[in-house]
């Protein structure tokens, strides 16, 4: 059975809930908002009718296998990508971690968690190096990220979506590259952030590492009927 046109998902801690999509949320309106959406690639749909409306804090998982839709959900949140129909709205702008790592190599892991905002202050760089330093690489804060690990640009990722002024972090699959210690340390991290920010995270299923309060909700998303 396709989900995505249905599926809701209420207290995190029972697992996939199930029924139509509907707001989830006790504010009156969401961050992010996607009203009967479907993406379709010539012929091949990759979502299809999925309707939502996430509140103004907390982590919002969306799980599902390979080829789900997963990532197309979450460059759609971020605005990279165009609904076929229906229509997507994410306020107060988007921090986005991707699978692999885009950072700008010939600067350091500091420079890229600063990249965030505008402000290059003596502050903001201790502010970034605290970041790195939770994420076990404040003693290599000023390594080019050319000459930086696969699992510490990933982390580099994580610290610069956190530091952005953004409201809305958007991170697909984003403990993919990371080992248990570092991925535990990666979460901790993004629940701080969800404490004043709306976080989508992007996940293949299975056991996350994050406390039951804090993620609000779980959506599952099955591979779309193909016409």
């Amino acid at each position: 059975m396709n989900r995505n046109k249905g599926e809701s998902a209420g207290k995190a801690d029972e697992g996939k809930a199930r029924g139509r999509s509907r707001r989830i949320s006790g504010t009156p309106g969401g961050l992010v908002i996607f009203n009967d959406v479907s993406v379709e690639y010539g012929a091949k749909k990759v979502l299809g009718g999925m309707s939502f409306e996430l509140e103004e804090a907390g982590i919002f998982v969306f799980e599902g296998p390979s080829g789900c839709g997963k990532t197309t959900l979450a460059r759609l949140a971020a605005g990279l990508e165009t609904p076929t129909e229906g229509s997507v709205v994410t306020f107060g702008g988007a921090a986005f971690i991707f699978q692999e790592p885009r950072l700008i190599e010939g600067v350091s892991l500091a420079e890229n968690v600063m990249l965030a905002r505008k402000e290059h202050t003596k502050e903001t760089r201790e502010e970034a190096v605290r970041l790195l330093a939770r994420l076990g690489l404040e003693a290599d804060a000023d390594t080019l990220a050319r000459d930086a690990s696969g699992g510490m640009k990933q982390r580099t990722a994580i610290a610069r979506a956190v530091f952005s002024s953004a409201r809305v972090i958007i991170a697909d699959e984003p403990f993919s590259a990371l080992d248990a210690g570092n991925r535990q340390a990666a979460a901790a991290l993004l629940e701080e952030a969800a404490a004043g920010k709306t976080v989508l995270l992007t996940s293949h299923g299975g056991a996350l590492p994050f406390g039951k309060q804090t993620v609000k909700a779980i959506y599952r998303i099955d591979m779309p009927e193909q016409p």
